[in-house]
């Protein structure tokens, strides 16, 4: 049909909306390639359900773009550090915090990557502009552990707010009612010299009301990680269904079709059993029986999905069979192994393309509506369970739109790139099959 996939090409390139659809494909490819530099958090594939990887987010927070007036996540290094040896050692560090925003960061997190020693007393002081100087943490710190306080959950800090302020239900509500910088003054006193120099290592972690690009939902979780790690899996569920079950049906439909008769009435019987049962009813015994995994939903995809495209290919490879070419080859004495591969599937192969494209949003949506239903993989980060964890933490009730619309987008994208591809491709092949 074509003499080369220059042809093809030549002729694609005339098509706006399927060189539209390309370059949406080359962007998710691109997209997969970076995969590691895209990454806000490099262990979101791996910990993404666990809870504790996540914990030093805030919960539910917008974009930063989104929300102006809201403070972000940020790391504040110490500008002060002096120390005092008597006996013990008086380490003294001050972190200053510049606020200027109409709501209250989420938490401040003291942080230190070191255990511990024995016998180690912290004092915590916050100085509020035009307020002065108000302790909120003064305890021995439990050896053996590395230093990590979220001040709004920690229990002296809400007693220090509830006298600050007992009308307010947030602790740091209390603490940043008034724009401007902020001294958060911690003091050790240990007896440990290894300690003493790490603690110059130490930092305090905000987490704002807004982070990243992408914001985050109720478990923490980074949702541009998210997003960025579920583009591999929606390309491989959708592409790999796509080529194995279009293949599968298109070569059904070609020996069906060839070969006539008997055979090809028990084929269609076949064919007619398989799409009167219902997918998604079997899917979820298959759940109840087995843990849901990803291999096992592709693979009842492609055993069901691969009578899309037989029914047309068998009409096509009908009036196909019946040229003088193929008769020709008969008579040279091809079998029918090398009239098959050689002569039909070749000439049906730029249908076997749109086909392709058109299957795999369906591949994709599929998938998206089982997560939805509780019945996807949770070892992987997909878009569909990422909707699936937002509508059933009741995402759009209580308006934590990020968390919905970047995932619905991306697999609105992934479809539309599929189905320009696949209607320009269908929309070149179509004319010429029907000169056949």
């Amino acid at each position: 049909m074509f003499e080369s996939l220059k042809d093809l090409w030549n002729e694609f390139k005339k098509i706006k909306s399927g060189l539209i659809g390309l370059a949406i494909f080359i962007v998710l490819v691109l997209v997969v390639i970076l995969e590691p530099f895209l990454l806000s958090y490099s262990g979101t594939n791996e910990r993404w359900n666990d809870i504790g990887y996540w914990q030093n987010l805030p919960m539910n927070a917008p974009p930063v773009w989104a929300a102006r007036d809201m403070p972000g996540s940020e790391i504040l290094k110490h500008v002060n550090f002096s120390s005092e040896e008597e006996g013990a050692f008086f380490d003294s560090i001050q972190f200053i915090y510049h606020f200027d925003y109409g709501a209250p960061p989420d938490d401040l997190i003291l942080y230190l990557d070191y255990i511990v020693p024995r016998s180690t007393f912290l004092s915590v002081s916050i100085t509020i502009p035009e307020m002065g100087d108000i302790t909120v943490l003064s305890r021995e710190i439990p050896q053996g552990i590395p230093l990590r306080i979220p001040l709004a959950r920690d229990v002296d800090f809400k007693s220090a707010a509830y006298v600050l302020n007992p009308s307010l239900n947030d602790p740091m509500d209390a603490f940043f009612s008034e724009k401007g910088d902020y001294s958060i003054d911690l003091t050790f006193v240990h007896a440990d010299e290894d300690f003493h120099r790490a603690l110059e290592e130490s930092y305090v972690q905000v987490l704002g009301k807004s982070h990243g690009l992408l914001g985050t939902d109720n478990n923490r979780r980074d949702l541009w990680s998210g997003v960025i790690a579920g583009t591999k899996w929606a390309l491989l569920i959708g592409v790999l269904t796509a080529i194995i079950t279009v293949l599968i049906g298109v070569l059904y439909g070609i020996t069906s079709a060839y070969f006539g008769g008997a055979t090809d009435s028990l084929m269609q019987r076949i064919y007619e059993i398989m799409i009167s049962i219902p997918l998604l009813p079997l899917i979820i015994v298959m759940a109840a029986i087995f843990r849901p995994n990803i291999w096992l939903v592709i693979l009842l995809m492609c055993i069901f999905f691969w009578t899309g495209s037989q029914k047309t290919v068998r009409a096509m490879a009908l009036q196909v069979k019946e040229e003088t070419f193929i008769e020709a080859s008969r008579g040279f004495g091809a079998g029918s192994r090398w009239i098959i591969f050689r002569h039909m599937l070749p000439l049906l192969l730029p249908y076997t393309l749109a086909m392709m494209a058109l299957t795999v949003p369906s591949a994709i949506v599929y998938e998206a509506t089982l997560s939805l239903l509780g019945l996807g993989d949770t070892t992987i980060v997909t878009w569909g369970q990422i909707l699936g964890s937002a509508v059933n933490s009741g995402a759009m009730i209580n308006n934590l739109w990020w968390w919905v619309i970047p995932p619905g987008i991306a697999i609105v994208l992934v479809g539309m790139a599929f189905t320009f591809i696949g209607f320009a491709l269908d929309t070149i092949v179509a004319p010429r099959l029907k000169t056949l």
